[in-house]
Parts: C-alpha cells; structure tokens; sequence
C-alpha cells in the first residue's frame, strides 16, 4: 500500500532532515516555515456546500442538503479554510496501525502541530516565520532543512491522499444521504454506503464488504469525520480508516516554539 510504504520512511528521512539518521538523502533545500497542514491548502472554499444550516430539528433535516454529488476531495481540502482545529487519523491493517494527530491554527501566527505515531514516534512543529522543529527523544532539535520534505510524508495520512489511495472519491455521488446530525461538536450531513446499496445504487468497484461513512460540516463544506473498512482484494488484508476533525475554531488550541534540548 503506497501510503503504508511512505510511512515507512518517515522517521528515516526527518532524521536525515537534522543530521541523523542512515538515511542517505535529504532535501537539499527546503524553507524552514512551512506550517499548512499537509495537502490541506487551499484558496478558495470548497466548490461544493450546503447553501445553509437547517434548523436544529426543523423539517429541512429530513431532505439532503443541496450540494449533490458529494465531493470528497474539496470536503477534506476544506479543512483548511477552518481558523484552528485538531485532526487525528488512523489506519489499520492487518497488524499494523499507523496514526496521526494534527493541531493547527492560524492565530496569532500559522502554525501546525503534528504527532505521528505506529512503529515509531515523530513529533514535528512548524511556526510560520519562527521555524520548525523535531522531537528526538525527549528533546527538541531545529530543522533548517527538511521542514518541506517532512510535511510531505505526513501528507501519505492526510484525507485526500486517503480518499485517493482507497479511491473513495468516485463513490461521492452513491453515497447515501442519512440524515442531519451532531458528529465532533458540528452539525453535519452523514452520508452512508455499503455492499448493499451500492448494488442498488451502481456503485461499481466497491468492495463486497465494504462500509463507507463520512460527515459534512452544512455549515462550511468541510469533512468533520469519515469511518472506511473493507478487505483489498489484492492483499487480502482487511484494512480501516478513521478521521475525525475536531475543535473546530477553538481558541484554546495555542503552538508555540518548543525549547530545545
């Protein structure tokens, strides 16, 4: 699985990034103020979102909101446009599980925080204008030149990589409408597909034991949770993703610079 494979070599790479490591390559030159989480910059806000909330309650929630097909892919680039928020992501298959915890805010500076943990442990911070930094350990050291290259691998857990490495974004338009409801503290749209409706619905390809469910922010556009699982035909390995975004716009989410050492 290419993301797994990315994964692989992503404490190699930071350690090579601050001098360490056995990792023979490195960037040789990256900016050191990156801060945007992974795959997550976007200008403009998504192209497609529900027009407005309906009221809590109200005979609106029982229609889905305007805005079909879903796309996946401006849902989860969405997240971006939100001024702060925290972001975890797993991945399990087979043995393995791979996670990532992603704190961002654009207050008083862009800022992100991110914690990627499985068969190792990698914490990275990237302030803009102030620098980036890696933990080792229990210490903080600088990165001067691998903030880009790091930000990159992370990028192999970001959602539009997952949704595109499962090929989940051609089943925007199948997915079946549930209902309005509160998922992280938002109000969102579920939508919901599996073996069963797909057959009804021509969803072609997607697995036989497949269960696909994401919710949308009706405020907004942006993905606020997706729970995915199913067996590759090709691995036969039964593999599950999980993403909920969270602390949506909160204030208390605050980066600073670690001190290092």
């Amino acid at each position: 699985m290419r993301n797994r494979a990315a994964l692989g070599i992503v404490a190699a790479v930071a350690l090579a990034a601050c001098g360490g490591g056995t990792a023979t390559t490195a960037p040789a030159s990256a900016p050191a103020t990156e801060t945007a989480a992974p795959s997550m910059a976007v200008s403009e806000a998504p192209s497609v979102v529900p027009s407005a909330a309906p009221s809590v309650g109200g005979p609106s929630e029982l229609a889905a909101p305007s805005g079909s097909p879903l796309d996946l892919g401006s849902a989860s680039s969405g997240v971006s446009n939100l001024d702060a928020y925290q972001m975890n992501i797993t991945v399990a298959s087979g043995t393995d599980t791979q996670s990532l915890t992603v704190e961002a805010t654009k207050k008083p500076v862009e800022a992100t925080h991110y914690i990627l943990e499985g068969d190792q442990t990698l914490e990275f911070i990237s302030i803009k204008g102030q620098g980036a930094w890696m933990k080792q350990g229990k210490s903080w050291v600088s990165v001067p030149g691998g903030a880009n290259a790091m930000m990159s691998l992370f990028d192999a857990l970001a959602p539009d990589t997952l949704i595109s490495a499962y090929s989940l974004g051609k089943f925007g338009d199948t997915l079946n409408y549930v209902d309005i409801t509160d998922h992280n503290g938002v109000r969102a749209a579920h939508y919901h597909l599996d073996a069963g409706l797909a057959a009804k619905l021509n969803a072609v390809g997607f697995p036989a034991d497949g269960a696909f469910d994401a919710w949308v922010a009706v405020d907004g556009g942006y993905l606020v949770g997706m729970q995915y699982g199913a067996t590759n035909p090709a691995t036969g390995k039964h593999a599950d993703v999980t993403i909920d975004v969270t602390h949506v716009n909160d204030p208390g989410i605050v980066i600073e610079a670690p001190t290092q050492g």
